[in-house]
């Protein structure tokens, strides 16, 4: 299961536990980091020439998986990134946009000019247990 931020945590509390409104964010951004992002927005994103995060969209769920339902390409890095070793879903294109789930990557990548980083179809795979 990815690691969930604190804000996260208190809305699926709040939204299942407690019948309390909580609104479905309207897009989700996938973002890079070069330190594990925490529960508490803790963490270093990616701020190199060209970075941004990027919208993504996840299939349907499926017994508490779910994976995204498109290539994911990101602009080229027109500088260094550094050492990318984890991913984090946001719901806004900047700023901390409400970091929900957050999580290591397989293998870290070092990302420098003319690299641009991509997630194949399905290569995000979210699994709740």
């Amino acid at each position: 299961m990815p690691g969930m931020s604190n804000v996260h945590k208190t809305n699926v509390i709040n939204h299942f536990h407690r019948n309390a409104s909580v609104a479905s964010p309207v897009n989700q951004y996938l973002s890079l980091w070069t330190s594990a992002p925490g529960d508490d927005e803790s963490g270093t994103e990616v701020s190199g020439p060209g970075y941004a995060r990027i919208l993504i969209t996840f299939d349907a769920d499926t017994l508490g998986v779910t994976q995204n339902s498109a290539l994911v390409t990101m602009a080229a890095a027109s500088g260094a990134w550094g050492i990318v070793t984890h991913w984090a879903i946001h719901t806004a294109l900047s700023g901390t946009g409400n970091k929900q789930i957050w999580g290591a990557l397989d293998n870290s990548h070092t990302i420098d000019t003319p690299d641009v980083p991509k997630v194949a179809a399905g290569g995000l795979v979210l699994t709740y247990d």
